[in-house]
């Protein structure tokens, strides 16, 4: 091996590294550090062996999947790309060997990338295997490669390997952590959490608040094909603050509650937003809780200073949004003009449901 490929080759593993330590390190929604640490442990041991055994055959691309399962899409991809960079350098690989193993690992992350809404082991080891063949395939006939028993037998059981441990490990986190994580998940974004009936005790105007932005968030994310459930914690949540005492913002109060309940990872990030103690471009999910949360505060108050005065709820509605035509819950999200019309319109049907707020 010449002196330059083992420069360009140290250059590459620096890379690779070191996108996968600040990816990491940036992320927020590690779930356990306990098993990631097991599961880059068992990684690097297989990277290793690879220095001296053959190729193709460790199951590192269902690795990475597990361990997105702990983190996230970025996290998980930039160890995949370590991991094929590492094995591409110690098999003293071209460019292609690196293609072959990520492209058919990234199709497998992309099918767990949202574990809690779509979860079918099945159909995902299925398009794995078959990109793995085509893939593999296609490099064969494009470098006119001859079919010998270590380059058929090798990459075959790669596959297998892979395809196992993800049709074996998968299911099972599957029934511990995502079906623990949507218990929990249930149990917060729930009228019945201890946070919420503290705040019924304490406050009833915020209760009142929060509770029925709540029921028209998740209506109008229905609409939209927003998350529901997402929609009605942070319009649950983002004034929660209200319940501790002291100088600091409402905002600052809410992160700091929010935290100290142990809410879900990405739940907390959305109240956080919701409530402005941290700054970030609104998802669908915020954008909703805070119009929902501006037409209730503005019917309360409007029918507690005027008690039995009729409302007219559509000039009600058009001039809220109005007002927000140019602020953060339309111009700075994930809403389009559709979907704004779609929610001006679900929120003056729901003309009946808003004499609960009397």
């Amino acid at each position: 091996m010449s002196v330059s490929t083992i420069i360009s080759n140290i250059v590459l593993l620096i890379i690779a590294l070191g996108i996968y330590l600040h990816t990491v390190r940036t992320s927020e929604n590690i779930l356990s550090k306990k098993h990631i640490r097991i599961i880059v442990g068992i990684g690097a041991f297989f990277c290793i062996v690879s220095f001296f055994g053959p190729e193709f055959i460790y199951p590192l691309n269902a690795l990475a999947a597990i361990y997105m399962i702990y983190t996230d899409l970025p996290a998980a991809l930039s160890l995949l790309t370590l991991f094929g960079t590492v094995t591409m350098v110690s098999a003293n690989e071209t460019s292609a060997y690196f293609f072959y193993f990520m492209i058919p690992g990234i199709i497998l992350l992309l099918q767990f990338r949202n574990p809690k809404k779509y979860f079918d082991v099945k159909k995902s080891v299925l398009y794995y295997s078959m990109s793995s063949v085509l893939i593999y395939t296609a490099l064969f006939l494009i470098y006119s490669l001859k079919i010998t028993p270590e380059r058929v037998v090798f990459p075959l059981v790669g596959l297998m390997l892979n395809a196992l441990v993800v049709a074996i490990v998968m299911p099972k986190l599957a029934h511990g952590l995502l079906f623990t994580m949507e218990e929990k998940y249930s149990s917060i974004v729930d009228p019945e959490f201890h946070l919420l009936l503290q705040l019924k005790r304490d406050n009833k105007f915020e209760f009142k608040r929060a509770i029925h932005s709540a029921y028209l968030s998740g209506r109008c994310a229905d609409r939209v094909g927003a998350d529901s459930r997402m929609a009605r914690g942070c319009a649950y949540y983002h004034r929660i603050g209200v319940l501790s005492e002291g100088e600091e913002t409402i905002a600052v109060k809410t992160a700091k509650l929010i935290d100290e309940n142990d809410f879900p990872a990405e739940l907390a990030e959305m109240v956080k937003i919701c409530a402005g103690a941290k700054k970030s471009y609104l998802s669908k999910e915020v954008a909703i809780a805070l119009i929902c949360d501006d037409l209730v505060s503005a019917i309360i108050k409007f029918m507690d200073e005027k008690p039995g005065e009729n409302i007219n709820f559509d000039a009600l509605i058009d001039l809220i949004f109005e007002r927000l035509s140019n602020r953060p819950p339309i111009v700075d999200s994930d809403l389009s003009l559709r979907d704004i019309r779609i929610i001006k319109k679900k929120l003056k049907e729901e003309k009946l449901y808003y004499d609960f707020l009397r």
